[in-house]
């Protein structure tokens, strides 16, 4: 689970005001705000010298979650209308009304796609095949 449902909906905003559970650690690229004492897996890994393979291995596991919800056009889309969508895109997460309604809920963190475009050329399709077959079958167990 990402840290946007934990802080946005029940069970969870309860768990969390009882201290009903507790978070070991955070996956994300940096400590989250709301939880400023839990360590991000980078840290753990760093603290306990983890092999690059291994790291690499945690990187493809956890690649769903750097890409979150994205929107995706169609294969075949031309670049302009790609261009358009992104446009549209970008003056609607600059909407006051809907940025209240997302920081309210806590149910919207805002990735743009340079981001997610990076993200993805590290994954899955271009990690060596040690690393993969790693994954496979921690996957499949």
């Amino acid at each position: 689970m990402t840290a946007s449902p934990y802080f946005g909906r029940e069970p969870f905003i309860s768990w969390d005001k009882k201290k009903f559970v507790r978070i070991l650690l955070f996956t994300g690229d940096k400590r989250d705000e709301r939880i400023p004492d839990v360590p991000t897996l980078r840290e753990i890994f760093d603290k306990e010298k983890v092999p690059e393979s291994s790291r690499r291995v945690a990187d493809v596991i956890l690649a769903a979650e750097s890409f979150g919800r994205p929107i995706f056009a169609g294969p075949g889309t031309a670049p302009e209308h790609t261009k358009q969508l992104r446009s549209a895109f970008e003056q609607a997460l600059k909407d006051p009304e809907l940025l209240a309604e997302a920081k309210q809920g806590g149910w919207m963190s805002i990735r743009r796609a340079a981001k997610i475009s990076r993200s993805s050329r590290t994954g899955y399709w271009i990690s060596p095949s040690d690393v993969i077959a790693r994954v496979k079958k921690i996957l499949s167990n």
